[in-house]
């Protein structure tokens, strides 16, 4: 005898007969038998056709599969329906997240949810079903929305409906019966029906899940080998017979394809009819949902859903939301884990990137370069040896002037340094500048002296001991690393050299680590205080398009000058050469701004996240989130620290800072050497 589950898909897949009164049919998956609903236009209808049930097809399925078992049949009245009052739609493409938050969002006890296990409903309506269509797909628009077809659906859907405490609807005394329900439903298929479902319910709200293309479809592809799958066991035209999962318009194109790409067809068609239904209708009646930002704030997620909804938090969605991992008890997938398939080709995505666009552009991470913007050209940046913090303690003055020393007296850069000292557009004019290159990084730091001492700084010579040229200068060089001892330069060496050792495997294994005083403490003072004047100045306005409460500037000359400054120590860490595609800064000012849970574009295969702002005295941290392949991480950073990760693979965020918190960050984007595409 099959098993339910084979019997379950059979009769799922089969078209209702066409029978006199029949409204609708659907299956409920009960412990150890199936249960057959129909919906006839009246009671004498249903029982002429109890007397022969094998006339619908899936009803004589059920009836070979079940062998000598006896079936039985009840009869309910669902004349009277109540008013769907704004049900919640969750639309998610398959394995992208969607029941996770369904199952979660349906603790709340204003809900009524559909029976666990129920399938085909929407299929069981004989106008509706893929088969009445030609097998050409699940999806509905508004055109199939008659009265009858909705009022065939609503009944169904009453006939299933539970509460949160389990109760179904119809077992309520008549007199107990709430007249209004709040619907939660969701159905993979749905996502193509966004229209349908709209024009059937006109206060109806809707959540959209959406995954990155290759968790998403490395998922769906090992899912295509498991039974548990099948949606169609035999769809005519198909060579492969059993398709699995809901059927997108277009797969007849995919009969000849490898798996891996119709899985991506799979991910992509279906994103994208919800983008485009979504898209017809009012703003307000939808949010959008990254399966990123779902696995790592769930409670940010649910407070989004509820001020769409309408409803208030209760204790049974608290209680979940307190769980160690409210979203199905379990400890979320690595983020990378579609990197162990060796059936997955991330290349099978490459003819959906518009839709892969469109999906990072609803999240806003990934949102398209501003044009250039005005400068006031009174801001500038400058480190003055100078205001250099001395370390008068250290007796050692048997210094040499650094081996890397240049200096520069006009406004061209030593022309053995051209082509590494780029971007300096907004660097201070009319002041001596001295360059030395610190040994640990090979980042070239520019110091501003006083133009009285230009003739003192003529006469060092790299390499060699300094002549006379006065204690306190002399201090100040060696605060800047211009005069050095051999021991020093040495040390500086191993430590750079220690740092490689120590975070290479890190972020090889883990994909990130933390680097730290990877800039200068003086040089990420100066960068700190050239923001705060161009805040100051009006130049650089409040929001982008990623935050609305943050300053963000794509870019920006001197976040660029460092960009490139770092890329040789970045390749040493990452362990292949790399390039800069793109930076970007961002100043956020006061507690209001958030950074959702995001992965980025292509151009940010290696991100690194400069922080320039101490925290305050008494301040509470306010850390990098990432989420690694062994579970949410937090990075804490001092000025000059920087964080470096996998962008294009690690969902990363930052929580509300502080309510008197102020920080600001460059981050660095690079690619592989050998990329081919547009880098910024």
């Amino acid at each position: 005898m099959p098993d339910v589950r084979s019997t379950m898909r059979a009769v799922k897949a089969c078209p209702p007969a066409s029978i006199v009164g029949l409204r609708s049919r659907h299956f409920r998956l009960e412990t150890d038998a199936l249960r057959a609903l129909y919906h006839f236009d009246s009671e004498s209808d249903l029982l002429r056709f109890a007397c022969e049930p094998r006339i619908d097809g899936a009803s004589a399925i059920v009836a070979h599969d079940a062998g000598s078992a006896q079936p039985w049949h009840s009869v309910e009245d669902v004349a009277e329906i109540p008013d769907f009052e704004r049900p919640l739609f969750v639309l998610a493409a398959p394995r992208s997240g969607g029941t996770l938050l369904y199952e979660l969002l349906a603790t709340l006890r204003d809900f009524w949810r559909v029976e666990r296990g129920t399938d085909g409903i929407i299929e069981g309506i004989p106008t509706l079903h893929p088969a009445s269509h030609g097998w050409d797909s699940h999806q509905l628009t508004e055109m199939n929305a008659d009265v009858p077809a909705v009022m065939a659906l609503k009944a169904a859907l009453l006939a299933e409906l539970r509460n949160s405490a389990g109760r179904r609807f119809l077992e309520l005394p008549a007199n107990n019966r709430p007249t209004r329900v709040r619907l939660i439903e969701k159905t993979s298929e749905n996502a193509l029906r966004i229209r349908f479902l709209s024009e059937a319910f006109p206060e109806a709200r809707f959540v959209f899940v959406h995954r990155d293309g290759r968790q998403n479809v490395s998922s769906l592809l090992e899912a295509w080998h498991d039974n548990e799958s099948i949606r169609i066991p035999f769809l005519p035209g198909w060579r492969r017979d059993a398709w699995h999962f809901l059927l997108p318009p277009g797969w007849r194109d995919y009969n000849d394809s490898p798996l891996v790409e119709v899985a991506a067809f799979q991910w992509a068609t279906v994103n994208q009819c919800a983008l485009d239904d979504l898209e017809w209708l009012a703003r307000e009646r939808w949010i959008v949902v990254d399966h990123a930002e779902l696995v790592a704030s769930p409670s940010a997620v649910v407070d989004r859903v509820l001020a769409l909804t309408e409803l208030e938090m209760d204790g049974a969605l608290q209680s979940a939301l307190q769980r160690p991992y409210p979203l199905s008890g379990n400890k979320p997938p690595s983020p990378i884990k579609w990197r162990n398939n060796p059936e997955f080709r991330e290349s099978a995505l490459a003819h959906h990137n518009v839709v892969r666009g469109r999906l990072r552009e609803l999240g806003g991470p990934s949102a398209a370069p501003p044009p250039p913007r005005p400068t006031d050209l009174n801001v500038r940046f400058a480190c003055f040896v100078n205001q250099l913090p001395l370390d008068s303690t250290d007796p050692n003055r048997d210094w040499i002037v650094h081996p890397s020393y240049h200096l520069q007296l006009g406004a061209s850069a030593p022309l053995e340094l051209s082509r590494r000292v780029r971007s300096r557009e907004r660097f201070v004019r009319d002041f001596p500048v001295v360059w030395v290159k610190d040994d640990a990084t090979c980042v070239l730091y520019p110091f501003w002296v006083q133009r009285e001492h230009a003739h003192l700084l003529r006469q060092l010579r790299a390499g060699q001991p300094p002549a006379p040229i006065g204690s306190d200068l002399a201090a100040q060089l060696g605060a800047a690393g211009v005069l050095v001892t051999t021991p020093q330069l040495i040390r500086r060496r191993e430590t750079g050299e220690a740092l490689i050792q120590r975070a290479g495997p890190q972020f090889t294994q883990q994909r990130y680590c933390l680097l730290p005083s990877l800039i200068r403490t003086d040089h990420a003072t100066a960068l700190a205080s050239y923001y705060d004047a161009l805040i100051a100045s009006g130049v650089w306005a409040l929001g982008d398009a990623q935050v609305s409460q943050r300053h963000g500037w794509h870019n920006e000359p001197m976040a660029r000058y460092f960009h490139h400054q770092l890329a040789q120590f970045i390749s040493r860490v990452a362990g292949e050469p790399v390039r800069p595609s793109y930076c970007y800064v961002s100043a956020y000012r006061g507690g209001r701004a958030s950074l959702r849970p995001h992965v980025d574009r292509k151009q940010c295969v290696f991100t690194a996240s400069l922080w320039i702002c101490d925290q305050a005295a008494g301040a509470a941290p306010w850390p990098l989130w990432l989420h690694t392949p062994d579970g949410v991480v937090s990075a804490t950073q001092s000025a000059g620290d920087v964080v470096l990760f996998r962008g294009c693979e690690l969902p990363h965020w930052r929580d509300q800072p502080p309510p008197s918190g102020a920080s600001t960050t460059l981050i660095f984007h690079y690619v592989p050497q050998d990329f081919v595409g547009v880098l910024d």
